[in-house]
Parts: structure tokens; C-alpha cells; sequence
């Protein structure tokens, strides 16, 4: 509720850590400042708002960050930030810039550093002028220069000031130079205990009491030429009905007379519990996890970093566990996204019983989880993450009856001395929890400096962010390699597999080989299956002869993840459709092992596109399971033979018979067989003596980038035969 409250409120708020970075932006700044949540969290003000370095603004922020403002505290006025009535895209002009009210508070927590909370009303300074100007022509005032002195001035006039005192929705009491009360409005009222008839004349000290050093009282009111000191938004407690005690925000404003003689003063002041509250609640929401209840990465990053100072200034040893649950996607699957979260409320209650009140836990992410073991060597630290393992493993989940095991992974990273940074650790933890999922699930991996499996791990997260560059840049290229038949007949017809290359600066080519197994680690193959099917589509659609023949096929790899997400079926369905692409022309490769981990799936994919006439082919067939009982139930058109098997074969007797027996088992089931890897003419003959159909290697055809290869040169199959 508090979260959708924040997002509908007709003002901006933003919260700014000790570092002046976001950590929370809600939908009124994006709507009037064009900047969205997602690119602002974790930036800068200052490089968000560039105006925001100069001026009092700029200033304001900076003492209330580093806790240097004596009332924590301070409002502004005027054009500070670039916000418009429009969208930013389409407002231009300076006249089109929001007057801005400003307020800048200092927040704090206890063991927390501090924050500051911005936030911004839209006013019309046209109004306000017109108002002054009024009250200018009326001779009863020389200047008026706020909110409080012009309720003062409607005060005056009567007729007027009962509308104005009764709307405002602040607490507005108005005293004589004798500091005795004139005006109460409404919410004065409420928040004192007192009406205005009860009050009338009363001592100021005696209807608004307020526990402070200083207090409000009316002696300094007793001479004539006396005048109250302006306070400007200091926090104070009013003590109310039954000395109850709230919070206030105050300002008072003096009333100068004609002849600069005190006339009085205006007090203003509302209750600010909500607002601390809501505050409260923002910065809980920024540095916690709503689901679970525990810190979430943000925060966590932040005591880690913490720890590491300690670690490396006084020499301090400390311990990061990285956890990871086994197996919870199983929980959602068969019992729901309810269940699954009904589990981690469980999950984490019984990791926090466990944890001492000096460590930090703190979930990650999905169903990963961090700690944070302060002062604890290695020996103690292995004993607690096997502690976690054994209290875990014991647990059984019951839902609806159904009765589910889990267990953890997890990797631990010793905080020293010698630690480089806080994202070192992170990646490091990272990488030893995947290889404890490596080496069987429910098992602790110690990540040491010279752990070539975690190293393994750490480069794979390493590509993560060049990999999205690429994608995001466009910086993927298509490569063609052709698959030839062994003996030509009118019936065979040439294939194009697609082969991808990444790009990177100095001109650098990468192949597959280096970012592939990144990509299927961290779920991004279907985002690159879909790049390369609608690039090689587009290929075909432009380019539909090869060396003068309209009848080649295209070869395009496809992952196991892409055949099980939802939706990408349709979306190579829809791409055919779109391009006009004969489905003729299309031959779709999966590797046995994908096909087989997904054989539901896998058969459910191929039989729909080969109902539009592609074909399928089944790659690296040899390299996997090897099973022919699976290979009935794939309704494939061509079999791959691995190439491990196809380039020994010469000198391995084991695998030209591998070789031949797949070739012939293909053959009794209809399915035309192509031999990967030809190196050599000797290599390409014995294929022919087995009966090989196809044949693909440098030896038939090197990659060539499609950029250039719209109509090669005519190529002819080698061959050895005299």
C-alpha cells in the first residue's frame, strides 16, 4: 500500500544516499523530468541534473548528505531542476519549466548513514504575485516575502481570512505584539486541544506547548518595538490533549507594522509523524527486500564494502557465504508462485534463527541469499555454512500435499587484507556457488585464488556485460559455411549453416566458442537465437540464389532454451510469414543433448515447423546420450555426426565404425546423414565408401562472413576420385 502511495502522490520524492546517489525516484519526477525510474537508481543527482552542481541547491544537498545542516531541513524556491509541464521531448521553451517548491530533509536510522529526502510541489508564482501586489496597494504592509505574512495580511480583512485560515491544511496561530493569541484555525485546533473561543487572549506559552530548550513564550512581546526572531521550519514536539506528544514542523513569521513596530507574529506548524513514518518507510523499502523481510543487495553491497575497509585497515578477518537454493524452480513449477514465496518467508526465518545478531543476511536475488559472518576465520566459517546446509536439508515442505526436500549450494570467500574489492568478492562467490551446483548440488565450495573451476566461473560472468553490449550495439555478425553432398544427385540440394561472431573494439572477431557457454549459463541464448533467426532470415529474404541456384537451404542452430520459452515458436512463425520465406528453403539444427533434455518440447517444436515444410536436422549426434531409442521419437531430416568421431577416423578403427553405424542406423530410418569436420581428401573418401550424404568442413568450405557473400565465386566439391 505505502509503495503505491508514493507512486500516486501528486508531488516528486527522491532519496539520495550519504553519496548523493538515487535510491528512490518516483513516477511524478519521470512524467516531469523524462528520466525513468530504472535510469536513474543508483546515479548521481549530479549527473542526472547537471544544474544541480551550482547554486544553493547543489549546496543544500551536499551539507544535508554529510549531516552539516543545523536543522536537518531547509525550502526553496524557484526553477532548480529542469521539470516540465509537458514531456521533456516536446517542451522547449524556458516559459514551459515548472516552479518548483522545494523541500530538503535530512533522514537517519539507527546504525544507518544518512539520507536525503526531496521533495518538490509544483506552485504558480503568478498567483503569489498578484496576491502581494494586493496587499502592497492596500498601504497596510511594506513587503511581504512569505506564505505565513500573506495568511497575516487576509487575517486583516476579515471577510477574507476565515476562507483562507479554515483551507489551509497546516495549524496557523496568530498572536498579538504581546504574544497573546488572536487566531486559531481549525487544525490548530485539532492538533492543540483548544478552540478558538477557549483560547482568545490566552498566553501564547499556554495553549502551545512545546517540549524544547527554547520555547515559545511572550515576554520578548511586552515592549512595543519588540520583535519575535523568524524561525524557519524547525522540528519540535507539541504536547497536546493528555500530554500526548507528536512531532511538528514550525515556522514563525514576524508581522512588521507601519512603523516597524511589532505587530504580532504567525505561527505555522503541522504534524510531520506521517511524514516521518513515510520517510521511515522509504528508506526501509530501499535497503530491504519486501518479500522476505531482509536486506536486500543494495544494502548488502554496502556492508560488504564496509567489512572490506574494516578487513583491510585493521587487518581483520571476515566471511561471505553465497547461497543459492537447489532445485526451487521445482517448487514453483508444481505448486505455484505462491508456494515459492511461502517457502523463502519460511526459508529465511529459519536462516535468521541461525545467523548471530552480528552477521548480515540478505537475499540477492531470486532464491539467492547472502551472509555476511563478521569477525570469522575460514575453520568457523566452513563449520556455519555446513550448519545451514544440514538445517536446510532437513527441512520439508509441505504444500497442499505435496512434500518437497531442499537443499543449498553454497560458496565462501574469506574477506582479508588481501581482498581487492567488493565485486571481486561478489564474483568470486558467485562463481564457487555455481561450482558447488558443478560438482552435485547441496555442497560448500571455498573459492581460493588459484580455484581454476570458480576462475572458470568468474570468466563466464565476465562476458555477461560484453555480451549485452553486443546486442544492445549490434555488434554480432553472421558467417556461412557450406554443407556439400558427397555424390550429387538432381535430388540434393546445397545448405548454408549460419555461424555467429561477436565483435569488439580494435577489430577484433570472437568466436562462439569463447561467449557461447556465458550465454547458455545466464539465460541468454534465446535472446541470441532470436537475433541470429531474424538476421538470417532477413539474409534469405534478400539474397535467394547461391551461385545461381534457388534452391539452397539454410542452416540456423537452435538452443534448447529457445525451443522451451513460451512464445518463440510464434515468433518464428510470424518472421516466415512476415518475410515471405518459402519454409522450403529452412533447415533448423539442435544438438542431441538440448533435443533430448527437452524431448517434450523438442518434439512439440519440430513437428510444428516441419507442418509448414523445414526441415530439421540433428546436431553432434555421437557427442551426447548417443541413444537410438531417442532418435524414433525426433522427427528429424538429416543426422549430424560429430566431428570428434568423423576427424579420427582414419586411424581409429572405434570411431569409423562409429561412423558407419550411425550412417547406416539413419539410413534405415530415412534420415540423410552429414559428416562434420573434413579436413582432407582421405577423410572425405572414406565418408563416400561409408555412404555418407553430406559433408562439412575447411576442407569442402571455410566460414565466410555473409556481409560479402551474397554471390560468391563458384565453388566445386574436391575431389580424390583419379
Amino acid at each position: 500500500m505505502i509503495n503505491t502511495i508514493f507512486e500516486v502522490v501528486d508531488c516528486g520524492l527522491i532519496v539520495l544516499d550519504q553519496g548523493g546517489s538515487v535510491v528512490l525516484w518516483n513516477e511524478w519526477i519521470t512524467q516531469h523530468s523524462g528520466v525513468s525510474k530504472e535510469c536513474a537508481l543508483g546515479k548521481p543527482l549530479v549527473e542526472l541534473f547537471p544544474e544541480v552542481k551550482e547554486g544553493i541547491f547543489g549546496e543544500v544537498i551536499e551539507k544535508i548528505c554529510s549531516n552539516q545542516l543545523a536543522c536537518g531541513v531547509e525550502h526553496l524556491k524557484g526553477q532548480f531542476l529542469p521539470l516540465y509541464q509537458q514531456s521533456p521531448n516536446t517542451a522547449f521553451k524556458s516559459s514551459e519549466l515548472i516552479w518548483q517548491q522545494i523541500s530538503l530533509k535530512l533522514l537517519t536510522q539507527p546504525e544507518q548513514k544518512t539520507h536525503c529526502l526531496i521533495q518538490i510541489f509544483q506552485y504558480i508564482p503568478e498567483v503569489e504575485s498578484c496576491l502581494l501586489r494586493s496587499a502592497r496597494e492596500s498601504g497596510k504592509f511594506r513587503e511581504l516575502q512569505s506564505l505565513q505574512l500573506l495568511k497575516c495580511s487576509l487575517y486583516k480583512e476579515e471577510k477574507r481570512s476565515n476562507i483562507a485560515l479554515s483551507s489551509i491544511s497546516d495549524g496557523v496561530i496568530i498572536v498579538d505584539a504581546k504574544g497573546r493569541i488572536e487566531r486559531l484555525n481549525l487544525v490548530a485546533e485539532q492538533l492543540t486541544g483548544w478552540k478558538h473561543i477557549d483560547a482568545k487572549n490566552q498566553p501564547l506559552e499556554d495553549i502551545f506547548r512545546l517540549s524544547h530548550d527554547q520555547p515559545l513564550d511572550g515576554d520578548r512581546h511586552h515592549k512595543k518595538n519588540a520583535k519575535i526572531e523568524s524561525m524557519n521550519d524547525v522540528e519540535l514536539t507539541l504536547i497536546g490533549v493528555g500530554d500526548a506528544r507528536f512531532p511538528i514542523e514550525l515556522s514563525v513569521a514576524n508581522i512588521e507594522g507601519a512603523d516597524h513596530c511589532s505587530e504580532g507574529s504567525v505561527i505555522v506548524f503541522r504534524d510531520i509523524s506521517q511524514s516521518r513514518k513515510m520517510a521511515a518507510q522509504l528508506l526501509w523499502n530501499a535497503t530491504h527486500d519486501l518479500l522476505t523481510g531482509l536486506e536486500n543487495r543494495f544494502q548488502f553491497e554496502r556492508r560488504l564494502e564496509h567489512m572490506l575497509e574494516n578487513a583491510t585497515r585493521h587487518g581483520k578477518q571476515h566471511a561471505l557465504l553465497y547461497i543459492d537454493l537447489d532445485q526451487f524452480k521445482i517448487v514453483n513449477d508444481t505448486c505455484g508462485h505462491i508456494a515459492g514465496d511461502e517457502l523463502l518467508r519460511r526459508l529465511t526465518n529459519m536462516l535468521k534463527f541461525k545467523v548471530r545478531k552480528s552477521d548480515t543476511l540478505a537475499r540477492l536475488g531470486g532464491d539467492e541469499f547472502g551472509i555476511l559472518l563478521e569477525g570469522c576465520p575460514l575453520d568457523s566459517a566452513i563449520v556455519m555454512a555446513n550448519d545451514l546446509r544440514s538445517l536446510v536439508n532437513e527441512f520439508r515442505f509441505s504444500w497442499e500435499g505435496k512434500i518437497l526436500s531442499m537443499s543449498l549450494s553454497i560458496g565462501l570467500v574469506v574477506i582479508d587484507k588481501d581482498s581487492v574489492d567488493a565485486s571481486s568478492l561478489l564474483s568470486a562467490a558467485d562463481a564457487a556457488c555455481y561450482s558447488a551446483k558443478d560438482a552435485g548440488r547441496n555442497r560448500l565450495h571455498v573459492y581460493h585464488t588459484r580455484d581454476s573451476e570458480a576462475a572458470k566461473r568468474r570468466g563466464e560472468m565476465q562476458w555477461l556485460p560484453r555480451i549485452h553490449r553486443a546486442l544492445e550495439g549490434d555488434m554480432f555478425e553472421l558467417f556461412g559455411q557450406r554443407i556439400d553432398a558427397i555424390n550429387p544427385d538432381k535430388e540434393s540440394i546445397p545448405h548454408i549453416e549460419l555461424l555467429l561472431r561477436m565483435h569488439e573494439k580494435g577489430g577484433v572477431v570472437i568466436g562462439p566458442g569463447a561467449f557461447i557457454p556465458a550465454a547458455e549459463r545466464y539465460n541468454l541464448m534465446s535472446t541470441i537465437d532470436r537475433w541470429v533467426v531474424e538476421r538470417g532470415l532477413q539474409y534469405l529474404a534478400t539474397n535467394p540464389t547461391l551461385d545461381g541456384c534457388s534452391h539452397f537451404m539454410l542452416n540456423i542452430n537452435l538452443s534448447g532454451a529457445s525451443l522451451a520459452e513460451p512464445g518463440f515458436l510464434e515468433f518464428m512463425l510470424d518472421l516466415i510469414k512476415q518475410l515471405d520465406i518459402s519454409a522450403e528453403r529452412l533447415c533448423f539444427e539442435v544438438t542431441e543433448t538440448a533435443a533430448i533434455a527437452n524431448l517434450d518440447d523438442a518434439v512439440s517444436f519440430i513437428t510444428a515447423l516441419k507442418a509448414i515444410g523445414c526441415s530439421f536436422a540433428l546436431d553432434d549426434f555421437g557427442s551426447g546420450l548417443s541413444s537410438f531409442a531417442y532418435l524414433k521419437h525426433l522427427p528429424v531430416d538429416y543426422l549430424k555426426i560429430d566431428g570428434g568421431f568423423v576427424k579420427d577416423m582414419l586411424d581409429d578403427p572405434i570411431d569409423r565404425a562409429m561412423v558407419e553405424a550411425i550412417n547406416r542406423i539413419g539410413h534405415i530410418m530415412g534420415i540423410k546423414t552429414v559428416a562434420e569436420f573434413v579436413e582432407n581428401g582421405e577423410i572425405l573418401e572414406a565418408l563416400r565408401e561409408a555412404g555418407v550424404d553430406y559433408a562439412q568442413g575447411y576442407y569442402i568450405d571455410k566460414p565466410h562472413s555473409l556481409m560479402g557473400w551474397s554471390e560468391p565465386e563458384q565453388q566445386t566439391l574436391p575431389s580424390v576420385v583419379a
